[in-house]
């Protein structure tokens, strides 16, 4: 499995909800917690949790919106990931934002950055942002030889390169903000619950055809009454239009204003 297949999978059902009492989270004692907060955590390649998104998008210029479990905007939910070379050894970054602040960071390195396994990518991380080197344990419901560091507010996980068909997948660091990455989650799964008990229909083709004319091929068991919307890369609407389909497939022509282009990032949901 490549390394960001890999963190898309751990990003998914790493998004737990943590109960916590007097401020540490249960299962976790008070001896054995790392007692640092969010606020204490250095800058990580120039990100850190609570990070606004515009910051975020002036350090990553060409990061573009990315939707993980639907197509359709959630309230208050940002998600963000590419290849880019951010530090001397990052190569590929995932980002999860909540009402405009990162709550949840996944960062992919290099083979150059040294580390041959998972405690020396803990040491050199923990070294280089002094955080402790002690108190990392193997997460209960992980694969892989991965390490887990809970602290007050905030939980690191780490996973050190592995050999694969492929080659090697470099070492991986993922930050997450403990409540805010689960509410994060929790939209999401009700974003996707949403759509997959709603669905009906299936967009089999989306394409231009010339100018500002947009083809929809719409495949459905039934006759529906759809609401369609098209975005830009930023996630802003571009065009709204419903329209009549039958079965088995209808092909439907939805404009696009002139001057404007889509990404082909389309919604589509049964009107009322």
């Amino acid at each position: 499995m490549r390394r960001e297949s890999y963190v898309k999978v751990h990003m998914r059902f790493t998004f737990i909800p943590v109960i916590c009492l007097l401020g540490i989270p249960l299962g976790v004692t008070a001896e054995t917690a790392c007692n640092l907060s969010m606020k204490e955590l250095p800058k990580v390649e120039g990100m850190y949790l609570g990070m606004d998104e515009k910051e975020f998008k002036t350090l990553i210029p060409t990061a573009k919106r990315n939707y993980p479990n639907t197509n359709k905007v959630v309230e208050g939910v940002s998600d963000y990931e590419g290849y880019l070379k951010v530090g001397p050894f990052l190569y590929y970054y995932q980002s999860a934002f909540l009402n405009g602040k990162l709550v949840w960071l996944g960062l992919s390195y290099g083979d150059k950055s040294g580390v041959k396994n998972t405690d020396q990518a803990i040491r050199k991380f923990a070294t280089h942002y002094g955080i402790p080197t002690e108190g990392w344990t193997p997460p209960s419901k992980d694969v892989g030889p991965s390490k887990e560091l809970l602290c007050r507010d905030f939980s690191i996980w780490i996973l050190g390169p592995l050999h694969g068909r492929g080659g090697i997948d470099p070492a991986t660091v993922i930050i997450k903000d403990t409540e805010g990455s689960a509410i994060h989650q929790a939209r999401r799964d009700k974003e996707a619950w949403w759509n997959k008990s709603r669905k009906r229909f299936e967009i089999s083709q989306f394409y231009q055809s010339a100018g500002q004319f947009y083809h929809i091929v719409v495949k459905t068991d039934e006759q529906l009454q759809l609401k369609c919307v098209a975005y830009d890369e930023a996630g802003t609407p571009l065009a709204v239009d419903r329209f009549s389909v039958t079965p088995p497939a209808e092909e439907v022509v939805m404009s696009i204003p002139v001057g404007q282009s889509t990404n082909k990032r389309l919604e589509c949901t049964v009107a009322n």
